[in-house]
């Protein structure tokens, strides 16, 4: 956070470009270098190393925007250049769940949305939250809500037929 305000700082200076705001961006950037070697100085436990530095941003955002594509571990590991077996660890360290049941869970609470929302079949559901086969989808659903996807939109007071 005091690195975000201080580039927002710096940002402002060099819009300016009053007298001296080369100098006072040196500045700037000496106290930013210093936090840096400051950080990378202290020692990082284990759990801190595995959990806040081990699956970038980027990829846990790759994740949200296709988790209703086809989408694979060994896809995941090779963008964030892990090897499979340790991303799915890292994963799990850092969501609580693995991959498979944490993409489950977003299409599941998806499916929710679609079934109170929409007037689409389940079928049309089921394969716009990422599923292929209805089958595996209803057990997956079922699993997660303890009801078929029908009987949760009828449940949920949503008529399937509007």
């Amino acid at each position: 956070l005091e690195i975000e305000q201080i580039a927002e700082c710096m940002y402002r200076e060099f819009q300016r470009k009053e007298a001296g705001y080369r100098t006072v961006l040196k500045g700037y950037m000496t106290v930013v270098f210093s936090y840096l070697f400051r950080h990378m100085a202290l020692p990082v436990t284990a759990d801190e190393s595995a959990s806040s530095r081990a699956i970038a941003p980027e990829i846990l955002a790759y994740i949200e925007a296709h988790c209703f594509e086809k989408i694979t571990l060994s896809e995941l590991a090779r963008k964030s250049f892990y090897n499979p077996s340790y991303f799915s660890r890292i994963f799990k360290e850092y969501s609580g769940q693995s991959l498979t049941d944490y993409i489950h869970k977003k299409r599941v609470e998806r499916a929710y949305s679609l079934l109170t929302t929409t007037g689409d079949s389940v079928e049309q559901i089921c394969a716009a939250v990422g599923y292929s086969n209805s089958s595996y989808f209803y057990r997956i659903f079922e699993s997660a809500t303890g009801m078929s996807p029908s009987a949760w939109r009828v449940n949920s007071g949503c008529d399937e037929r509007r």
